[in-house]
């Protein structure tokens, strides 16, 4: 799927193309809420950066993966696996942030999420928006 997206900044107009390389949909138990400091990898850490921040921490029990229609970038991923652990931060969550506030460790979860390939003002970058988190 490739959308895109136009949207008026400043009196510019500023194209996002968005691919899909993955969409997840996974029964988890959130384990916790983590601050997790800035690491220190740019020119603009600490002061600056915005690195720093609270993640939401997922163990997935059971995983559906659906591959997107463009394999160009995604033989650069690795998919999510069964088993492993998965780091969500507030921005990924967007609207979903008061649910996740609000879970308790061990607390089953629905969580879906899309794996998007990004290409913003020349930058590429992943996204990895959550779509869909239900409390069970």
């Amino acid at each position: 799927i490739k959308l895109i997206y136009k949207s008026t900044i400043m009196s510019e107009e500023v194209q996002e193309l968005r691919e899909l390389l993955y969409a997840y949909k996974a029964k988890s138990s959130f384990k916790e809420m983590r601050h997790q400091p800035c690491m220190h990898k740019t020119a603009a850490c600490p002061d600056s950066c915005s690195h720093a921040r609270d993640v939401y921490i997922f163990h997935i029990n059971s995983l559906e993966v659906t591959e997107g229609e463009s394999p160009d970038h995604a033989k650069f991923v690795t998919p999510v696996k069964e088993g492993t652990d998965i780091r969500v931060g507030a921005d990924e969550l967007g609207d979903f942030v008061g649910i996740a506030k609000d879970l308790s460790s061990d607390d089953k979860v629905e969580i879906a999420w899309n794996h998007d390939y990004v290409t913003k003002a020349g930058c590429s970058m992943p996204q990895r928006p959550v779509v869909s988190l239900i409390k069970l």
